[in-house]
């Protein structure tokens, strides 16, 4: 016999099974899975491309994020504290990357862009990074309009912009 919280929490024992499974969607759960695995091989082409240029992923990844964003802006994007994103932030200044600006809207608010340096290595690494990628692999052009499609639209329903 099954307790209350058992049931809801969809632990309890089901006829003829070991255990139930969550209460998803199986399509929804086996895209989000897909999707994960695709963020990990494009975290790993991150990995190798900040490693070529020599970064670390965090570095490059603020790189890719510093055009006009505030710093708390570039943490919550990074998923990460403020104050990792201020040591990140120092090292790509001090090899003449990216500057921080005060927001014209708010003072106490830093912002990072790129310099002209940091542009032509953000290009080379953009060209590295997204030359073959692996999401679309196998996919059609139209498929392949599709999914950006797609994607971009829920980017935007989440604010993210493309970067």
């Amino acid at each position: 016999m099954s307790t209350k919280f058992e049931e809801a929490t969809s632990l309890a024992p089901e006829r003829g099974t070991r255990q139930r499974r969550a209460r998803h969607n199986s399509a929804d759960l086996d895209a989000a899975k897909s999707f994960m695995q695709l963020a990990d091989l494009m975290q790993v082409r991150l990995n190798e491309v900040s490693n070529a240029h020599d970064m670390t992923p965090q570095q490059g990844h603020l790189l890719l994020l510093a055009e006009g964003l505030a710093m708390g802006a570039v943490a919550e994007r990074m998923g990460c504290d403020p104050s990792n994103v201020t040591g990140l932030a120092d090292r790509l200044q001090e090899r003449g990357l990216v500057e921080r600006h005060r927001s014209s809207s708010d003072r106490r608010v830093s912002e990072l862009t790129r310099t002209p340096a940091g542009e032509r290595l953000l290009l080379a690494m953009e060209t590295e990074l997204f030359a073959d990628l692996p999401i679309y692999q196998g996919l059609t052009g139209r498929e392949r309009a599709e999914l950006q499609r797609i994607l971009g639209k829920v980017a935007a329903s989440h604010n993210l912009a493309p970067l």
